[in-house]
């Protein structure tokens, strides 16, 4: 596996995936993966939350993920330069009761599209995320989760995420709250 940072290219089963961050340009591409990512993922466990996310929504929603770039980072991952992963994060905005001090950031969305699943491109997402809170200063970061996403919870329980917490979610739904240290 090749590595570099910052521009991370990666040999990855022989296709060769990089990891940025996007450019204007790109916000739609970024838009499309998470109305098909999301809607792959939750048609199934959640649908009555699937009205709410149309390709409107979600382009709006990146628009201002993306205007947040002062405080918060969206990275994005593309193979054959096609985006195929995208992240978001950076500091935590809610005060959630019950998450201690440790924890002062958030990776708040992380989807990966259905047919390039598997293949580490949400592991290598996930532990680019991590290296850039840490040299921003966080202490450690969560990741939140719905209950009923079994396949989302195994990934961040792989990754080293102890839960910490369960609450109930505006939407008749329960989150699973993961945190790992950054230090």
């Amino acid at each position: 596996m090749k590595r570099l940072i910052s521009g991370l290219l990666i040999s990855l089963n022989l296709a060769a995936l990089e990891i940025r961050k996007p450019t204007i340009n790109e916000i739609k591409d970024i838009a499309d993966v998470y109305y098909k990512s999301w809607h792959h993922t939750f048609d199934s466990i959640a649908p009555h939350l699937s009205q709410v996310r149309t390709p409107e929504n979600c382009l709006k929603k990146w628009q201002q993920y993306y205007r947040k770039s002062n405080t918060h980072f969206i990275l994005v991952g593309l193979i054959d330069k096609k985006i195929v992963g995208i992240l978001f994060a950076g500091p935590l905005e809610t005060k959630l009761i019950g998450i201690n001090n440790d924890y002062d950031s958030e990776i708040d969305k992380l989807y990966v599209l259905p047919e390039f699943k598997n293949r580490g491109i949400g592991s290598v997402l996930f532990k680019e995320a991590c290296n850039k809170l840490r040299e921003y200063g966080f202490k450690g970061t969560i990741v939140q989760s719905l209950t009923k996403n079994k396949e989302a919870n195994n990934f961040y329980q792989k990754k080293g995420g102890s839960l910490i917490k369960q609450h109930p979610a505006n939407f008749n739904e329960t989150l699973d709250i993961y945190g790992f240290k950054l230090s």
